[in-house]
């Protein structure tokens, strides 16, 4: 085999690798559905405190279930990062007070770290 029919094989496999890695490589890459550029800014959801369900709302559906939670109903599933509204430590009856007069408009309370 002639030095050129070498390189032209070599030239092929290394054209077929580089097609493979560009079809895999896409798959591995996350996508972020909020929009951001991967290596820019935080991929992450902002958490909202209050939004004891993470649907990015804060409603009468949160006050609904961190009222739950705090009866001890088992089949609720909430944020409690989030249901912290006081930001003490402690998911209570404060923060569900907290939470329902956020929620009926009251302008004197603030959810979070303040």
């Amino acid at each position: 085999m002639t030095l050129k029919r070498k390189s032209t094989k070599v030239a092929r496999f290394l054209i077929s690798m580089i097609l493979v890695i560009a079809m895999i490589v896409p798959l591995a890459v996350p996508i972020y559905a909020n929009g951001s550029e991967l290596g820019g800014g935080s991929s992450a959801p902002v958490m909202k405190y209050g939004d004891v369900n993470s649907d990015g709302n804060i409603d009468s559906l949160d006050v609904d279930l961190l009222a739950r939670y705090l009866a001890r109903d088992e089949s609720v599933s909430i944020d409690l990062v989030a249901a912290d509204v006081d930001d003490n430590g402690t998911v209570d009856l404060n923060d569900l007070l907290f939470l329902v007069k956020y929620v009926k408009g009251d302008t004197s309370v603030t959810l979070g770290k303040t």
